[in-house]
């Protein structure tokens, strides 16, 4: 069974082009400063891969506030 962070791993992965071992390091914990390849450029591509692989549409002013993988899963959950 895939779980949402495994969900969120893979859009990680896709968006921002890690090896399998970065994308196995990508926790709740994970947020723009630890981890280089997040950029702007790759935020926009990770929030278009969210976006699709959760079936929702995340607000503009919600993706600014998007700077860790605790706040991407509280986006994608609905909370």
């Amino acid at each position: 069974m895939t779980t949402m962070m495994d969900k969120i791993r893979a859009c990680f992965q896709n968006a921002l082009v890690l090896s399998s071992e970065e994308t196995a390091q990508v926790g709740l914990d994970t947020d723009v400063w630890n981890l280089p390849k997040w950029d702007s450029l790759g935020h926009l591509r990770l929030i278009l891969e969210l976006e699709k692989e959760f079936g929702i549409k995340i607000p503009d002013e919600r993706t600014a506030e998007m700077i860790s993988v605790e706040e991407i899963q509280k986006a994608c959950s609905g909370s």
